[in-house]
């Protein structure tokens, strides 16, 4: 039985890889530059090793430019929030941190702006003109089903939706919109 599933939240450990028979995998920099990154599993697979059933699984690693093997053994569980840590509070919290988080990795400093470019690119594949916050709209609308189809909790579906719902109020607000008063 695997000991993580789709879904689950896992951060790499690559001193566990070096005590391994895996060596010369740790000596390849980009190994090593995920070593304590927290990420999601988003494929498991079996995999037979001297005639012992074990599991591969890949990660949603951003800036991984393939998807890389990971043995289970090479991967701590993150603890899953309980209940109570389960608040709208934390959850706008986390959403605001993967925000951050993502600009570094894609855009810049200023948080996440990537949705400009990505309307502009649809425009020139399909002919639809959307506007920066019907694209992030849609984002948040992806998550709300993706959040539905599951039976268990999954936090990152609630959390990028509520980044996706701030950013688009935000383009909303740039697009030349003002609060109607009713």
């Amino acid at each position: 039985m695997a000991k993580f599933e789709i879904g689950d939240k896992v951060r790499v450990n690559i001193s566990k890889v070096a005590d391994g028979d895996y060596k010369e995998t740790c000596l390849n920099p980009m190994m090593r530059d995920f070593d304590g990154r927290d990420s999601i599993i988003t494929k498991v697979r079996p995999s037979y090793t001297n005639g012992e059933l074990t599991f591969i699984y890949e990660l949603d690693l951003d800036d991984a430019e393939y998807p890389w093997n990971w043995h289970e053994d090479w991967l701590e569980p993150i603890e899953k929030p309980t209940t109570d840590q389960v608040t709208a509070h934390n959850i706008l919290l986390a959403a605001s941190q993967h925000m951050i988080d993502r600009g570094k990795t894609y855009d810049k400093e200023g948080g996440e702006r990537s949705m400009s470019a990505t309307v502009e690119a649809f425009k020139a594949v399909t002919g639809v003109d959307l506007t920066e916050s019907q694209g992030w709209t849609f984002m948040a609308l992806l998550k709300a089903v993706r959040a539905n189809q599951r039976t268990a909790y999954h936090a990152d579906s609630y959390e990028d939706m509520a980044a996706y719902v701030g950013l688009a109020a935000e383009a909303k607000a740039q697009e030349g919109y003002t609060n109607e008063i009713n």
